[in-house]
């Protein structure tokens, strides 16, 4: 069923039971909004835009010319971009400041040749649910994998046992 009938639809039920004229109003603007979608859904079909679907919207929204709407969802789209940047970068800051924390946190710590390492495949005593706590370190784990050059800090693998880490500073690995 088509999004216009299943409007119309409403409109007729709304139009059964109306009890106002802001009630019969209202029936009779969801009609319109059929209308229009019924020629909005046939341009799609035909992918054949600016016909007079255009002409049938525009008297549904009035004041608003197709270039206005078409400026406004410009500036929404690119708002929405702006948003979403900062939303990725307070995202990023936030993950480079946990992960190692996360990993230090829920992976075991054990000795290996006198160094203290963490091991990955091992939840931390009291860390809570250890299916979980193992999966804060796989992710913590990955995203250092994908993203290391950024820290100050280097993770560096057992060469036997690349599920033992521990972190080095940059300065450190260097020397």
């Amino acid at each position: 069923m088509s999004g216009a009938l299943k409007v119309e639809g409403i409109a007729a039920e709304i139009d059964t039971h109306a009890r106002t004229p802001l009630h019969k109003a209202f029936a009779e603007h969801l009609r319109k909004v059929a209308a229009a979608l019924l020629l909005l859904e046939r341009a799609l079909v035909r992918r054949a835009a600016e016909g007079s679907e255009v002409e049938a919207i525009s008297g549904i929204l009035g004041q608003f010319t197709a270039g206005d709407m078409a400026d406004q969802g410009a500036k929404q789209f690119r708002d929405g971009m702006a948003a979403g940047t900062a939303l990725d970068q307070l995202a990023r800051k936030i993950a480079e400041n946990t992960v190692r924390p996360d990993i230090e946190s829920y992976a075991e710590w054990v000795e290996v040749d006198g160094l203290q390492f963490l091991d990955t495949t091992k939840p931390q005593r009291g860390s809570g649910d250890p299916m979980k706590a193992l999966e804060y370190v796989r992710l913590a784990v990955e995203y250092i994998d994908q993203r290391g050059h950024v820290f100050d800090w280097h993770m560096q693998r057992h060469i036997c046992a690349p599920h033992l880490v521990r972190f080095v500073e940059k300065a450190e690995v260097s020397a």
